[in-house]
């Protein structure tokens, strides 16, 4: 304790100090870093495209591509680019009612019509249950990918 009561003993331990802080500090993951890593570790363990990437390139790539805003929309973009480079037209990350996952496919292995595909997607995807006569019960679950919104749904699809 006798070298802190110096003056250069206690301008050393300040620097010292704020050295310490301002290290541990930057490398404290941010609540998005955090949550991002989450994503990719559980995405890595279950995901049936697992093997298909890099992963170390791909968690480098995905942290690259997030924005230093604080918001929780910051980590949409890093995942999008998951999926995509995943190639998985399934998956999704759902945030404040809206899901987010790779652009639909625009090839297919069969012939296939993009507007009445972006037409379904247009419809939301609210899950409608209903009972019909003698007892049936019925889940409609509609297509959930999101689509260009600029599309026009056709009046004939809300039939």
């Amino acid at each position: 304790m006798k070298q802190l009561s110096s003056p250069l003993g206690l301008s050393l331990a300040v620097v010292f100090l704020l050295i310490t802080v301002h290290f541990t500090k930057a490398q404290t993951p941010t609540a998005n870093q955090a949550l991002l890593d989450s994503i990719i570790s559980i995405t890595e363990m279950h995901s049936v495209y697992a093997d298909q990437v890099d992963w170390d390139s791909l968690r480098s790539e995905m942290f690259s591509r997030l924005s230093a805003s604080d918001s929780v929309e910051a980590i949409i973009a890093p995942v999008e680019y998951m999926f995509a480079a995943l190639g998985d037209f399934h998956g999704g990350l759902l945030l404040k009612g809206r899901r987010y996952n790779s652009y639909y496919k625009t090839e297919y292995p069969y012939p296939v019509d993009l507007s009445i595909i972006n037409a379904i997607n247009q419809m939301g995807s609210e899950i409608d249950a209903g009972m019909l006569a003698d007892g049936i019960a019925y889940l409609k679950i509609p297509h959930l990918y999101l689509s260009n919104p600029a599309v026009e749904v056709p009046e004939w699809t809300a039939r």
